[in-house]
């Protein structure tokens, strides 16, 4: 047994204008989607166009490479080793075991050597 219940006129209109707006939105939402497809695989076709140009391109660079006369570079010269610094004329900061007594002497004496 099955119940009904009359409904007003201003009911069935509402619940009929709320059904037309909900099919409407359903509409606008499936085609939505396929012109979200549409542009999807636009963007895959164009991708693997750009990936073939791509190869194309690395494959005509690497036959120019081919082509090109390789340059023979000649070897430069070496730059010359410093010499071998003395230990006297090093900073004293290296001298770590002399006390500063024996460093102030060590200067002193390179002074005099100078003047």
């Amino acid at each position: 047994m099955t119940e009904y219940t009359k409904l007003s006129r201003d009911e069935t209109l509402y619940g009929k204008k709320n059904m037309l707006q909900l099919q409407l939105e359903l509409l606008t939402i499936l085609k939505r989607i396929k012109e979200y497809r549409s542009l999807r695989n636009d963007e895959f076709a164009l991708k693997i166009s750009l990936k073939n140009k791509v190869d194309e391109t690395l494959l005509a660079i690497q036959n120019f490479e081919k082509l090109i006369p390789k340059m023979k570079i000649p070897d430069m010269p070496r730059k010359q080793q410093p010499a071998e610094q003395d230990y006297e004329s090093t900073p004293s900061i290296f001298h770590k075991d002399l006390s500063i007594d024996q460093e102030l002497e060590r200067i002193k004496a390179k002074l005099s050597k100078l003047r």
